[in-house]
């Protein structure tokens, strides 16, 4: 349940779904060229129960995550750590989406359902497992509190979890099992809210990582590529070329885009959705 549910009641929001691993939850750190300032025009959808890898008494790591949960929204803004801001590509979105779509009386709610070090093999999002039920009570609350909510994106960066250098059934199986899987997840959102052509829009991973892992990152991102295509008013993104947080601050994280790439990923993310639009 939205625990501030009642103050929100009489908004009518445009609904941007983000969903998928880190590089969607935002783990981008370092200096950007212009920095995203907090409207009250952006807000977003957010977990309260403090959710993540935990191990239990065995030793035994799993995801802790409960579904449905307590969520709240406020004025979306970065987070911060002891490096400084963290940059999200859905705040960018966002913030494009204002400058651009907003029609007067509405605006936007972000609903951040990603969650870092999640995929499909880790049992998160296929159907019936928790983060997958959990995107979707966020999602049916939100519409739920007034009529007028819609829901016009759903973006998705996942895929790290997948790659492997040597998947066990091969990389054919690979391929075919990502796509399955995503597909799945994008048709099911879409027939959920009777939204077809629901624009979709997902993306690579970052040159600095995949650089060690180069046959199973072009086996998912491959598949991502031809879930777009199968599904229709969807684009897979390339981002050859976006540096990593070790790339921009030296500090040896390689898997995660640093904060300047994640806001031209954010507008990349856009331009797509405006192309799928027209």
């Amino acid at each position: 349940m939205i625990k501030n549910f009642q103050n929100y009641r009489n908004e009518a929001f445009d609904i941007i779904l983000l969903a998928g691993q880190s590089n969607g939850e935002g783990y981008g750190l370092g200096p950007v060229d212009s920095e995203y300032t907090e409207t009250e025009q952006i807000l977003m959808l957010s977990d309260t129960y403090p959710y993540g890898y935990k191990v239990d008494e065995a030793g035994v790591t799993y995801m802790d995550a409960v579904s449905p949960t307590i969520t709240e929204i406020s004025i979306a803004k970065e987070l911060e750590n002891e490096n400084g801001k963290i940059g999200n590509l859905g705040l960018i979105f966002s913030k494009e989406y204002v400058n651009t779509c907003l029609k007067n009386g509405r605006k936007v709610l972000l609903v951040k359902a990603a969650v870092g070090g999640t995929g499909f093999e880790g049992k998160q999002w296929k159907k019936g497992e928790t983060l997958y039920s959990r995107m979707f009570s966020m999602v049916d609350e939100v519409l739920q509190l007034n009529p007028e909510n819609r829901l016009v994106a759903f973006l998705w960066h996942q895929g790290e979890h997948e790659v492997c250098d040597e998947p066990q059934d091969g990389f054919e199986a690979q391929e075919k099992k990502y796509f399955d899987n995503l597909k799945d997840l994008v048709d099911t959102v879409r027939g959920r809210y009777n939204l077809p052509k629901l624009p979709f829009v997902c993306a690579g991973f970052v040159d600095n990582w995949s650089d060690d892992h180069r046959k199973s990152s072009d086996t998912i991102e491959g598949a991502s590529a031809k879930v777009c295509e199968a599904v229709g008013s969807a684009i897979f993104l390339s981002t050859k070329g976006l540096p990593s947080n070790h790339q921009k601050i030296g500090n040896d994280d390689v898997i995660h885009f640093c904060r300047q790439s994640l806001y031209i990923l954010g507008k990349r993310y856009f331009d797509a959705y405006m192309q799928l639009k027209k």
